[in-house]
């Protein structure tokens, strides 16, 4: 568990330093993001803009033409076309009882007439429903000038400006998503605190318990061993490393050897020799443990 939670804490810390690095990208992202998400920017809408404009500003000029297509077409004085395939007709009709194939030239010209009336037809719809409309090309003319003053901001072209939403969006998103993971891996480690201090305590109880069997038992071996004032304890002490391996306990063995000498650490009060039968006695008091 203290291994655990250490290799979760160095992750925590390492995504926590990379938070602070992106708290700024954060705050950018998300101010840029108001001013695109207000754009109201629909996919494919830079492309239609254009297409809209080009034909609202482009609507007299197209008009004229129409008009122009359809008085040539159909215009009432004799030099129409209409007027003219009309005359063309009659001639083929007088002819027709001379010549056999006027009847198949008079159905082709016939046809024409037919299509070219259609064509008529749709003109004056056309015309009669279409008109300027500079109201539609002020509001199309506004909407383009702000898209491109956006994307000018941003260095892009305006058709680029859902795309720039869309990747703004995902990086954001992406951000928030580490913070939660980081939230999550924050609970996880508290309940591996909390699984750790339970185990740790409950060691913490048998170590004092074995501790002081096995202090007299030692100390009961080294009198045995030309060490007859010789004493051994453990001191158990709170460990100051946070989530040690070896739990919340600091050992450090004491002896005294001498009945003038005070109890001190191990390390600081035994001769080579004293050591060997500290050693010995260990070995023996184990042994007999097992």
């Amino acid at each position: 568990l203290a291994e655990e939670w250490r290799a979760l804490d160095k992750e925590i810390r390492f995504r926590q330093d990379q938070s602070r690095e992106k708290f700024e990208r954060r705050d950018y992202l998300r101010f840029q993001l108001d001013e695109l998400e207000a754009l109201n920017i629909k996919p494919g809408e830079w492309e239609a803009l254009e297409q809209e404009h080009h034909k609202l500003t482009h609507t007299e000029s197209c008009l004229e033409h129409l008009q122009s297509t359809l008085q040539l077409l159909a215009d009432e004085d004799h030099h129409s076309v209409l007027t003219k395939l009309s005359d063309a007709r009659k001639q083929l009709e007088a002819a027709e009882t001379t010549e056999k194939k006027a009847v198949s030239w008079l159905e082709s010209l016939n046809s024409a007439t037919i299509s070219l009336t259609d064509l008529e037809t749709e003109l004056r719809d056309y015309l009669e429903n279409t008109e300027l409309d500079p109201v539609r090309l002020r509001i199309v003319e506004d909407r383009i000038s702000h898209l491109f003053d956006i994307a000018r901001k941003h260095k892009i072209l305006p058709g680029a400006l859902h795309e720039l939403l869309e990747e703004m969006t995902a990086e954001l998103n992406a951000i928030d998503s580490s913070d939660s993971e980081v939230e999550a891996m924050i609970a996880q480690q508290k309940n591996i605190a909390a699984g750790y201090q339970e185990a740790a305590t409950l060691l913490s109880q048998q170590r004092k318990i074995a501790a002081a069997k096995f202090a007299a038992e030692i100390t009961k071996t080294i009198r045995t061993l030309s060490l007859p004032h010789g004493e051994f304890s453990v001191l158990i002490e709170k460990e100051s490393t946070p989530f040690a391996t070896t739990g919340i306990d600091k050992l450090t063995y004491i002896i005294k050897t001498n009945p003038d000498q005070t109890a001190q650490p191990l390390g600081k009060v035994v001769s080579g020799g004293e050591l060997s039968r500290l050693s010995l006695a260990i070995h023996l008091t184990l042994a007999g443990q097992e």
